[in-house]
Order: structure tokens, then sequence, then C-alpha cells
């Protein structure tokens, strides 16, 4: 199913007045493209009309977080705060009147930065974990301490290990790298995912934070970095991003040191049955210049930059549009 037939499936939902089954839908498509105002209003509207008003509320407020200027948005939230006031019910908007959608401000994009802690998590984890991420941050710590098995196994951290955790995010895998090194630092551009991340790892005496501008790690020069990782970074990269970390990482690990970092991987690409290429560039469509969109670049390609760079390179994983490359600086 291609995404405009899913979207109309939702609306068709809607407009049938299968509301919950209308939200799992339109819920589904922000996983892989949360920063559509258009999906917002549809999921919005399809939680007010089910009734779930006070999530509408928060849907309808984050589209026009997105964009100001969205008209439909605006009136829907006016119609459902004055339907909440009246102690009516709230309208049901048509489905061919969903607003229309930008993007995040520049500002956002360029700094990942978000409003409320439910934002971030929306960031982190999608949907996978429900409209309330914040309410199971339990099981997201289990689900990413399972998902730095790998990594974590690959580095094989010891007490001597000065770490670089690049694009620390909310600090759920630094929680699990932390205890197993003399020293982490979590690096991000976005000083929310900072905020929260210092917040998770408060019990650490052995991790630093820093706020890192774009490309830049200069931070790290007298750091003595061993070894290092990214997860869920690079799959934002395009190739020019990729080359440029490279060359950062290659000036201030250490001789000897490792970084380890996840991409989307052309070179096993299905761009008809992955979980995400038809989503994200129906999206690219739309916004091109959107920062937090997804990149594919191949595996091969990038460990032959490495190389030129003067990394040893190598293909730890590939599969299902994926790959996992480990880095050596000799």
């Amino acid at each position: 199913m291609t995404v405009q037939e899913l979207h109309q499936q939702g609306i068709g939902l809607f407009n049938d007045g299968k509301y919950q089954e209308a939200v799992l839908v339109f819920a589904h498509m922000l996983q892989a493209n949360h920063t559509n105002s258009e999906l917002w209003n549809d999921w919005s509207s399809a939680m007010a009309a089910s009734g779930q008003i006070k999530e509408a509320l928060q849907g309808f407020e984050r589209a026009l977080k997105i964009d100001p200027n969205n008209q439909q948005a605006a009136n829907n939230l006016a119609a459902l705060i004055q339907a909440v006031n009246t102690q009516s019910q709230p309208p049901k908007p048509s489905g061919n009147e969903l607003l229309q959608r930008t993007g995040m401000s520049e500002e956002m994009k360029r700094n990942w930065d978000f409003v409320e802690k439910r934002e971030l998590l929306y960031a982190l984890v999608g949907y996978d974990f429900g409209m309330e991420p914040e309410k199971r941050l339990d099981e997201i710590r289990e689900y990413k301490a399972k998902e730095s098995n790998f990594l974590l196994h690959a580095l094989k951290l010891t007490k001597d290990d000065v770490v670089l955790d690049l694009g620390s995010g909310c600090g759920f895998i630094a929680r699990v790298a932390a205890p197993l090194c003399k020293q982490l630092y979590c690096l991000d551009i976005s000083s929310e995912f900072l905020r929260f991340a210092q917040d998770e790892l408060a019990q650490f005496r052995n991790v630093g934070f820093h706020r890192m501008p774009f490309g830049n790690l200069h931070f790290l020069d007298d750091k003595k970095i061993t070894k290092g990782y990214a997860n869920a970074v690079f799959i934002h990269f395009n190739f020019f991003d990729v080359v440029i970390y490279l060359r950062e990482l290659y000036r201030v690990l250490a001789p000897g040191g490792l970084f380890l970092f996840g991409l989307s991987n052309t070179d096993c690409l299905d761009i008809n049955n992955d979980r995400y290429f038809p989503l994200v560039l129906d999206n690219y469509l739309k916004e091109r210049n959107s920062t937090t969109l997804m990149q594919w670049n191949s595996a091969h390609g990038v460990c032959s930059a490495a190389k030129q760079i003067g990394f040893e390179a190598s293909e730890l994983w590939i599969g299902h549009g994926s790959a996992m490359i480990m880095v050596r600086k000799p």
C-alpha cells in the first residue's frame, strides 16, 4: 500500500465513524513522519472524535507549533476548546478538510529542540510505546538496553575506556554504557535532549554532557577518546554529513580508537517493502529540507570514504535496509 493509499484509508475510516481505527492508521504514519502537520491534524481529529479530548488538544497544538499558519488546525483547536467549554460533543471535521503541512521551525530543525518530554520521546522511539510514552519509561529503558547489546558487545568496553556517545538523545544507551567505562561523554545538538539525559544519568559520576554545534567535535580535542558509538544518528545524515563527522571522529579518536555506528543502507534496500522508505519518500516530496528526515547511504561507499580519511573500516552487519559499521583509527 502506498503512502497516499494509507492516508486515504485513514480518512475513509474516519468518515465511516471508525475513529479508533483511523487513530491507529495516522499513528503508524506519524512514526516515520513526526514533523508532518497534516498528519498531526488527522490524528488529533480522530482522537477528538473518539472522545480522547486531552490528547486531541495536545495534537492540534503540536500541529500549530509545526505550522503556525495552519488555519485548519487553528479552526479545529478553537472548535474543540469551545466544545469542551460548553460540554458539547466535539465537532467532526470533514476528512477532506484536514489541514495542510509544513515543517518544524528552522531553529527547531537545526537543533532538534522540543518543548515537552513527550515530544522528545516521540522523536526517539516514535509511537511504539503509545501516545503517552513518558508513562512507560521503564519499558523504554529495557527496550533501549536490549538495543544496545550489539554495539556494547562489539566495542567491548572496559574500565580504561573513555567513551563518546554521539547524539546521545535521552541517555538510555549511555545508562547501560556508563557503568562499563572510565568516562563517558554525551554529545548532542539538542539542549532539550541533554537536559533529559542529565536527569536520566544523574546517578553516574563519570558522565559529562556537552551541546555541540553541527559537525564540530572540538570539545573532545583533549579527551583522548578510545571508543564511541552513535545509535540512530547517522540515519539522518546525507553523505556530506557522514564525511564531515568521520573526519571529526578521526581527529578526536586516540590511536587504536574504535567507533561504531548504524545507517540506513541502500546496498540492501527494498524500496517497495521497507518499513520506512515509502513514507519518508512521500514526506520528502513535500518537505525536502527537513533535518529530521531519514537518509539512506551505501554502507560500501561509507566504508570507502572512511578508509580514504584514514580509518580501517568494516561492515559488521548488513540486512533489512540497514548496516552497522565499525571504524578504527590506526
